[in-house]
């Protein structure tokens, strides 16, 4: 009877000391995974992750807006001294790829059934501060503000103008119609911003930008150029 008393005794205490041992180890276990949690969620962590994140944001949008902050500079000058510009009227000038196939502006091939295209002017002594190009279609107009600053175009806003019935049309109505803007910012003849009809920001990099942006140096050249 003792015997088995013994034994039993032994047993207990053998499978105490084994449950001991597994929540141990459960605790420790538990132990690691908390710390590895808190590790992952401390504030501070977190808190220095985002504030680098938010500085290296801070520092592009820097240096880009003071870039940009100098080429609106201009282009507020420009327009605020206009009035003491000399101007030079260029109208219903030959610029299409139809009617000039060896100097037309790149712009003008979108233009439907183009039909008159005028030109203005403004210097300041004998520099080039703005042209403004007119392109008259039958359904559609294309208005393009170019700003020079040392022989240099630095900025460009072109307004496209659809409206909803061809010209001709007996209902014809000028204010029933859709503009679309697009804004282009150049430094030393590179584009650095292109702004669409929403203010959104166009891929720099793209095959169809690289080509905007030769098109608009071209483009700016050939009204520079007129006669």
């Amino acid at each position: 009877m003792k015997y088995h008393l013994s034994l039993l005794g032994l047993t207990m205490l053998i499978v105490s000391c084994n449950s001991d041992k597994k929540n141990n180890e459960a605790v420790t276990n538990n132990t690691k995974v908390s710390k590895e949690i808190q590790k992952e969620n401390d504030p501070t962590k977190k808190e220095s992750q985002v504030a680098k994140s938010i500085a290296s944001t801070a520092l592009n949008a820097s240096k880009d807006s003071e870039e940009i902050k100098i080429i609106r500079e201009r282009f507020n000058n420009i327009n605020a001294s206009i009035s003491n510009f000399t101007k030079k009227e260029n109208k219903d000038i030959s610029i299409s790829k139809d009617t000039n196939p060896d100097n037309y502006a790149f712009e003008s091939e979108n233009i439907y059934r183009l039909a008159v295209t005028n030109v203005n002017r403004f210097y300041e002594d004998a520099t080039l501060k703005k042209a403004i190009v007119k392109f008259e279609g039958s359904q559609e107009d294309l208005i393009s503000e170019y700003y020079y600053w040392n022989d240099k175009i630095f900025f460009v806003f072109k307004t496209k103008i659809n409206y909803s019935k061809a010209k001709w049309s007996d209902h014809f109505n000028e204010s029933d119609a859709k503009k679309i803007e697009n804004r282009f910012y150049f430094q030393n003849n590179k584009l650095i911003k292109w702004l669409d009809h929403q203010k959104a920001q166009i891929d720099l990099n793209s095959a169809e930008t690289k080509k905007k942006e030769q098109e608009i140096l071209s483009d700016s050249q050939l009204y520079k150029n007129l006669k």
